[in-house]
């Protein structure tokens, strides 16, 4: 009896949420970082938001590939750095790139050129594409909460990351458990993308006495990054943020995993995947003759992102942020 119950309950739950076969990627090389004016910038490559699956037709994630369950954690024993390698050293200096945005769980194909002596001017990391999922959205913001005071915009805001890898991990209640831990006085920085501007901020909320952040909270499918449409490279949308407050923290990839039992892993950072020179250096004419792999943290990259788009808009500008010091306005308003 019990056994026909509990084929019952199978076939209920088949029907109500059956499985659905995908040929949706489930890892990539994700892009922590792009330089300015590099080959990478020039393409349209967005850090954070894109992953690359696959180049020149050769893809890094299918059922028969040997690296498609390799874990964040994984060395390069153990994902496809060596492949990746290959493929783009015998590219002659011309990359077809199959890109998995964040934005809309969209694909496209990115064609890039450049000189394999100075690279495309982007840091790369394998990783499940599962880590895109971790996004809060901005619903509604309290008046006078530290939501509003921060600048948060009810609906167009979706808060992607925070300082030294706080949100990492994932999951609905935790950026309510790091708002009540944050430290009332320096507060935390979230890294803030907004939709309606398509530009990622940094913001800082100082939290309520009671641990409040003052705004609701979506998290899910529901509340994933829209799609937004493209451009080659995009341009300044003005001031929107004081680029001192962005370059006092560095963003980390630091995370735990866990066992399918429930049973918590030892938390660690893992490296970013180590490509060759002509992948991962800058653009700029620099002599990497004597370079070592670079061991930074994922999305360390961020501050000069921010400290590069700052200078854009300032330009745009003409004029100095007028922002009060501790204070980040929120993304200018369409009239």
């Amino acid at each position: 009896m019990f056994g026909f119950a509990k084929r019952l309950v199978k076939q209920a739950e088949g029907i109500i949420a059956p499985e659905v076969e995908t040929n949706e990627p489930k890892y990539g090389f994700r892009i922590l970082n792009v330089d300015a004016d590099s080959p990478a910038d020039e393409a349209g490559l967005e850090s954070l938001f894109d992953f690359v699956i696959a180049v020149n037709g050769q893809r890094f994630d299918n059922e028969v590939n040997e690296y498609s369950h390799a874990s964040i954690y994984a060395d390069r024993d153990r994902s496809p750095v060596f492949e990746f390698e290959a493929a783009v050293s015998d590219s002659n200096g011309r990359l077809i790139l199959q890109v998995w945005s964040a934005k809309g769980r969209e694909e496209r194909q990115v064609i890039l050129s450049y000189n394999p002596s100075q690279g495309i001017g982007a840091s790369l990391q394998w990783t499940p594409l599962t880590v895109s999922e971790h996004v809060w959205h901005i619903l509604h913001v309290d008046p006078l909460s530290p939501a509003e005071q921060a600048g948060l915009r009810s609906h167009s805001d979706y808060i992607v990351a925070a300082e030294n890898g706080l949100l990492e991990e994932g999951g609905e209640y935790l950026i309510g458990k790091v708002i009540s831990q944050a430290n009332t006085t320096d507060g935390v920085l979230f890294y803030v993308y907004n939709r309606d501007f398509d530009i990622v901020r940094p913001v800082r909320i100082f939290p309520s006495a009671e641990g409040r952040l003052g705004c609701g909270v979506g998290y899910g499918l529901l509340h994933a990054l829209p799609s937004v449409q493209r451009q080659t490279k995009r341009s300044g949308l003005g001031t929107i943020f004081d680029e001192k407050d962005s370059q006092q923290f560095e963003p980390t990839l630091n995370a735990s995993n866990s066992d399918e039992d429930g049973a918590s892993k030892q938390q660690v950072t893992p490296p970013p995947a180590t490509l060759p020179t002509y992948v991962r250096t800058r653009a700029k004419h620099h002599d990497h003759s004597n370079s070592k792999p670079r061991n930074g943290h994922g999305l360390s990259g961020l501050d000069d992102y921010f400290s590069e788009q700052s200078e854009i808009s300032k330009s745009i500008d003409g004029s100095e942020s007028r922002t009060k010091e501790n204070a980040i306005p929120p993304p200018p308003k369409t009239n």
